[in-house]
Order: C-alpha cells, then sequence, then structure tokens
C-alpha cells in the first residue's frame, strides 16, 4: 500500500480519540507503510498574544505505538482572521509538510484530510489520491457569519477535490450528496477490545456484575451546578466573584452552542475584556475555540491549570 500523509484536526496526545484509533489501526495492517501524522498547525501570533509560545518540538508529547508513524506539527505565523494572513499560513504549511514529507522519504502518498482548513493542500503535496474525512457538521455550528461562510466554501472546496469523501452519519451523507460523485457513509464504533482491558485487573464490584450490557459510563461527579450551566449563571458568577480566569468543559459537540452563546452573553454583559476564558473537554478543540471567540483551549486538565496559573500571575 501507498504511504499516508494523515492531517488531523486533533494533535496525538495522551487522550486517544477516533484518529489515534484509525491510523494506529492502518498501521498495524501495514507494518510497510510510512504515516505522516500532521497536528493543528503551532499557533505563533496566537502564543505573541497570550505570551505562551508555541515553540520547542514540532511532535507531541507522547509516542505513537508504531515507529512507521511520525508526528510533525508545522508552525503558523499570522492570526487566522485576516486573509492575507490565511493564504501566507497554507503557503508556509505545504513547504513544512512537504519537508517533512521528503524526510521520511513518501512518494506519492494518499492525502488523507481531516479538517475543512486543510483543503489548500489538496492536489499540492504531490499525493496519488486525496480522501476528505468528514466527521462533524462545522458548517451548522453556530459561529460568525464570515466563519461560517469560510467553512462552507472550504468544505465545498474539499468535497469538489477529494478522489473520496467518508462521512459518519445519515445527515452528513444528505448534506454532501451533491457535492461528491464518491460519497461514503462509515459510522463510527467502538473498538470494544481495548475497553475490555479494564476487566483485567479483577471481577467486577456486586453491584455492577448485574448491569444490562453494554455499560455507557462516566466518571465525575454529576450536579446541577456543573452540568448545562446556563450563559446568565456565568454571567452572575463573574459579576460576584470577579475571576481572572472562566473555564468550561465540553463532552458532546451538542454542546458547543453553548459555549458560543455563553462567550456572547459575557461580551453582553460587558465583563468580556475582565476575564480569561479557556475551553476544554472530550469534545472540545481548537477549531471550538476560534469559533466562540475563547482565549485558550487545553487538551488536559494540567493544561488548563498552566494556563490559568499564567494569566493570574
Amino acid at each position: 500500500m501507498s504511504d499516508l500523509i494523515f492531517v488531523s484536526l486533533e494533535n496525538w496526545d495522551q487522550i486517544w480519540r477516533r484518529n489515534q484509533f484509525l491510523v494506529a489501526e492502518m498501521a498495524r495492517r501495514d507494518p510497510g507503510r510510512t504515516i505522516l501524522f500532521v497536528g493543528p498547525a503551532r499557533d505563533v501570533s496566537y502564543g505573541v498574544r497570550t505570551r505562551r509560545l508555541p515553540f520547542g518540538s514540532d511532535g507531541a508529547r507522547v509516542r505513537p505505538p508504531f515507529d512507521t508513524i511520525r508526528l510533525f506539527r508545522p508552525l503558523k505565523l499570522l492570526p487566522y482572521t485576516l486573509a492575507l494572513g490565511r493564504g501566507a499560513n497554507q503557503i508556509l504549511e505545504r513547504v513544512q509538510v512537504r519537508r517533512a514529507a521528503r524526510r521520511l522519504e513518501l512518494a506519492r502518498p494518499i492525502l488523507w484530510l481531516n479538517p475543512h482548513q486543510a483543503h489548500h493542500y489538496a492536489g499540492r503535496l504531490g499525493e496519488s489520491c486525496v480522501v476528505y474525512d468528514i466527521t462533524d457538521d462545522w458548517i451548522s455550528l453556530t459561529q460568525k457569519s464570515w466563519l461560517r461562510e469560510l467553512t462552507r466554501w472550504q468544505d465545498e472546496q474539499l468535497c469538489r477535490k477529494a478522489d473520496a469523501v467518508i462521512v459518519c452519519s445519515e445527515k452528513l451523507y444528505k448534506m454532501k450528496q451533491n457535492l461528491s460523485t464518491n460519497l461514503h457513509l462509515i459510522p463510527n464504533g467502538v473498538d470494544a477490545a481495548h475497553y475490555a482491558s479494564v476487566l483485567q485487573s479483577g471481577p467486577l464490584p456486586a453491584p455492577a456484575q448485574v448491569w444490562r450490557k453494554p455499560v455507557l459510563g462516566y466518571t465525575g461527579t454529576l450536579h446541577p451546578d456543573r452540568v448545562d450551566v446556563p450563559p446568565e449563571k456565568f454571567v452572575e458568577a463573574i459579576a460576584k466573584h470577579k475571576p481572572r480566569v472562566v473555564g468550561m468543559s465540553v463532552l458532546l459537540t451538542t454542546c458547543f452552542k453553548s459555549v458560543i452563546a455563553t462567550v456572547e452573553a459575557i461580551k453582553q454583559a460587558g465583563l468580556r475584556e475582565s476575564v480569561a476564558i479557556m475551553v476544554g473537554g472530550a469534545a472540545a478543540s481548537d477549531l471550538l475555540r476560534q469559533s466562540a471567540g475563547c482565549d485558550f483551549y487545553g487538551k488536559s486538565a494540567v493544561d488548563g491549570v498552566k494556563f490559568a496559573g499564567g494569566v493570574a500571575v
């Protein structure tokens, strides 16, 4: 099989998500294939604004389970909000990815694109074919009008350019039918064997042994003050306690609209300039940070603590 350049919406880190499972399985099935896993660009302009410069390793802090998977993150120098900056960033990112591919001696690799912002790579990396892998309905996300139109245009460009388009839901399949001539519906699934390891530590507690299967679990506390908190509660708390940092945890993509509404409510109350807003959680991403207008996205609780500590100093 051909080598692969996999441009991912998320980094390869300690928390395994869909893309890690997918790429790891590709590597396992074909040990002779080299995979260049390209994570989101390290944002220099954002780092300057927040005094958190994204220098250092261009890979991740963790090592993939196969030596044939190589991690890479290009640098992004200019703000995404400016058309000129976006164009310059795209040229720079392509140059960096091409160099990384040459170092690995990739010859006409398959180009697998996950984020719609990666449309500019198609046809410009010497690839043998392009796969556009759509994992969410980013067009329907509540966001600024210019960003929504840009998202729509980027998505349409990739749907038309890609040799194959993959979607994970019936809704996405219907939305993309008129944009792609080679559209495939592949629903998401669960790697049961991966999670079976929880049973290796011994038998389940007595109450859990009688639970009907499958069991969906959540680790943490659930009470009204921490689930689906309305925007006005954030505004009231900020006005009362005057914090330097406000954080929101997003566990489902259906919560995106609530994050955007909360940031907007804080703006309307005239409190936006007084607080830094960070977002995290299993469903969060840097794209959500940009769309909602948050100041920071953290992949882990440790990232959030470091950001909050830096702001509070």
